[in-house]
């Protein structure tokens, strides 16, 4: 059943939430092939022998980009001849988050762990299996990849050992957050996502650094900020570190934040004193062990940049005194 509304736009469904959780498992079945049908590739779904297939969805969709995050389980989808008849000529691109699974295309049978990816022609047949996935689906019109032949990639492993994969993979599921929140992808998300798509269509990581050069600034930029709010705990976490993660040097890390806008400390103090007033409005914990706990080592630091981003001590926030 659906979870949230959906909002119909040009391209289909802007927003849109889906859940077998409250559904009997033999209506399952049905229900997910009338959203996949819809929405994302037309396949034939059914659950794998001995499992009890479930699935949790969220999808999120522009002009020529569309991207789903699922969790799947014990499911089988399956593109056959039948589905083909309805003459789809869109492209999928599977990006995985966790878990494993197995793409079946182009004569290539694609074994999928976490952080790999793989391209799909819906002029093809086919066959996906997900064991137990959390999966991020991208689904792009054919004419959103300009400039090269994606018949040379489909199929094909597209490792996670690659940068351009990785900055795929960071740059897209940021970007889905952000639509979920404000119910549609922005139109430069959706160019620098299919920029990112195409540069996996071409040879070696070399190549395909230089194929995506139009969305790396960007993409990178979005990396770091990810990697960031991951690791904003550690005290003594780097913009050497950060950089060096995206495959860059630290000054050249600096210089694609100025380009963006953004300073390396006042991000990483933004994020930590954004999760010290999360943890402050719990209430369970002493503010000196807030503190330490986001990644300030001085409480004296902690308590003045508090006070500046939201007008109040960390004490008057936790006891409520600023928010009434």
């Amino acid at each position: 059943m659906r979870k949230g509304g959906a909002a119909d736009g040009g391209s289909g469904p802007t927003l849109l939430r889906f859940s077998t959780d409250d559904l009997p498992e033999w209506d399952r079945a049905a229900y997910w092939r009338d959203v996949m049908g819809k929405t994302l590739t037309g396949c034939s779904p059914s659950s794998l022998e001995g499992g009890d297939m479930s699935v949790d969805f969220t999808l999120v969709g522009g002009r020529d980009v569309r991207l789903g995050i699922t969790r799947l389980d014990s499911i089988r989808n399956n593109r056959d001849e039948d589905c083909l008849r309805d003459r789809d000529e869109d492209l999928i691109f599977f990006s995985m988050l966790s878990g494993e699974g197995q793409v079946d295309h182009y004569d290539h049978r694609v074994r999928l762990a976490r952080g790999d990816g793989v391209l799909a022609k819906f002029d093809r047949t086919l066959d996906t299996s997900w064991p137990r996935a959390d999966v991020m689906l991208i689904r792009l019109g054919r004419d959103a990849i300009r400039g090269v032949e994606p018949e040379r990639a489909a199929g094909l492993l597209q490792p996670r050992s690659r940068t351009v994969m990785r900055l795929l993979q960071s740059y897209a599921r940021t970007a889905w957050r952000e639509a979920t929140r404000t119910g549609a992808l922005e139109p430069i998300a959706e160019r620098h996502i299919a920029e990112l798509v195409a540069a996996l269509c071409v040879g070696n990581s070399d190549d395909q650094l230089e194929a995506a050069r139009p969305a790396l600034g960007p993409a990178r930029v979005s990396a770091m900020r990810e990697l960031i709010a991951r690791n904003h705990a550690n005290p003594c976490l780097t913009m050497r570190e950060i950089a060096a993660a995206v495959g860059l040097s630290e000054r050249a890390g600096h210089l694609a934040f100025a380009a963006a806008g953004i300073g390396f400390t006042e991000e990483l103090h933004g994020v930590r004193l954004d999760r010290a007033q999360e943890r402050l409005l719990a209430g369970r914990e002493r503010v000196i062990d807030v503190a330490y706990g986001v990644g300030f080592s001085d409480l004296s630091h902690f308590h003045r940049l508090f006070k500046r981003r939201f007008g109040c001590t960390p004490g008057e926030w936790r006891s409520g005194e600023a928010r009434h």
